[in-house]
């Protein structure tokens, strides 16, 4: 009999990763069996984790914090989504090389169209945060045309940076804290202050009765994100749940030419991160 697949998923910390079970639950929809295991790696150690990885015949790697910008330049083909957030999540062999791409922003416009039925089209985005987690979703972001996307970050000079990736686009920058002209129709925090509790500078008068604010973020409990939201008047606050899985589906995909259904898992994840 055959031995099962292997796949990892590696980072630093690496305990709280749900990705295990979210693909295996993937796998018995289709009665596959793989070997899908939690790797903790630094980024000093991440080279040779990824060379003997591939000698010992992985079939994927999925990458998380803080290894995504990392991996980009251990791998020898890029896809254009990784190419253009210069950040992998999601690796796997094809022949010799070693092949990349990142899945998070493809998840994150999932979720929004698909599972919370949101259309990016025409709409005005405003992006607080520019690091990793923003690279990874203005691609996909952008490829569903929104009418202007508005980038804000604790440092500026990021900011520009992130613009500057997507010259030909409507792509804006607003200061920290720099009250908006007109307010938002999504507001999507890419950045770490809910790690901290912390809430974001974002001015008041960016909301609306209809926008909706999405924390990439997730927990047990309300984000400081999506409490900040709520307290600021919107009615239509979401965290980063339904990206996790929807972004593990591309992942799945990319690994074994099939596309898994992501709503029992979403449910049954929802499900586990009620709070006791």
């Amino acid at each position: 009999m055959a031995k099962p697949k292997r796949f990892y998923v590696a980072g630093d910390p690496i305990k709280h990763s749900q990705s295990p079970m979210i693909h295996n639950e993937f796998a018995s929809q289709f009665k596959m069996s793989i070997e899908y295991l939690k790797m903790e790696v630094s980024k000093n150690d991440l080279r040779q984790f990824l060379s003997k990885s591939v000698a010992e015949g992985i079939s994927g790697i999925n990458f998380t914090l803080p290894l995504k910008e990392e991996a980009y330049h251990l791998v020898d083909k890029h896809s254009r989504r990784a190419a253009f957030a210069r950040a992998v999540n999601t690796i796997w062999m094809s022949g010799e090389d070693v092949c990349s791409d990142n899945t998070d922003g493809i998840g994150l416009v999932r979720d929004l169209e698909k599972n919370i039925g949101v259309s990016l089209g025409n709409k005005r985005v405003l992006i607080a945060g520019a690091g990793g987690a923003a690279r990874g979703i203005l691609g996909p972001v952008l490829d569903q045309l929104p009418s202007l996307v508005t980038v804000t970050n604790r440092t500026r000079e990021r900011s520009v940076s992130l613009s500057a990736l997507a010259p030909k686009k409507n792509v804006q920058v607003l200061d920290w804290g720099e009250e908006s002209p007109e307010p938002f129709d999504l507001i999507l925090n890419c950045t770490s202050l809910s790690l901290s509790g912390k809430e974001p500078n974002i001015k008041e008068s960016s909301i609306h009765k209809g926008t909706v604010c999405y924390d990439l973020s997730y927990g047990h409990d309300l984000t400081s994100f999506e409490k900040w939201a709520f307290r600021v008047g919107a009615t239509s606050v979401f965290n980063g749940l339904g990206m996790l899985v929807e972004q593990a589906a591309e992942a799945f995909y990319l690994w074994h030419g099939i596309f898994p259904d992501t709503a029992p898992v979403i449910e049954m994840l929802k499900r586990k991160n009620i709070p006791d």
